[in-house]
């Protein structure tokens, strides 16, 4: 899951430094605020665990993230398809179910993303950590 704050003076995406599954999560373990300076325009700003919203990884992104685990599914796909049929089917095999690794993460994500962003904690977190 990809979390990512938007600039409040130029919109620029900037990614979270805090990485956990909820917004509680983070709370606990960080506070309900932070600073953090954008890159783009230099300015900082304070930010609430409520400005952080998950995005879906860009398909770069996520077979960057992900390179062993698809490199795992291909050589062992490729291994299988090769001594049980052959060399051709053996290199579809492995491209096919690497395709159909990278459509499966996109949708776990997604489901994800779309839970941490429904749930937010303004008014539900007053005493954490205290």
């Amino acid at each position: 899951m990809k979390l990512i704050i938007k600039c409040k003076d130029c919109r620029n995406e900037i990614d979270s430094p805090y990485k956990a599954s909820t917004r509680i999560n983070i709370v606990q373990k960080f506070g309900e605020e932070f600073e953090i300076k954008c890159p783009a325009c230099n300015s900082t700003n304070t930010y609430e665990v409520d400005d952080i919203r998950a995005v879906d990884y860009s398909f770069g992104e996520l077979v960057q993230n992900r390179i062993a685990v698809f490199l795992v599914i291909m050589a062992v796909t490729f291994v299988l398809g090769f001594f049980l049929i052959g060399t051709g089917v053996g290199i579809i095999t492995s491209i096919v179910s690497a395709l159909i690794a990278i459509i499966l993460f996109k949708n776990n994500n997604s489901g994800k993303n779309l839970t941490f962003n429904k749930h937010k904690v303004k008014g539900r977190m007053s005493n954490v950590g205290a």
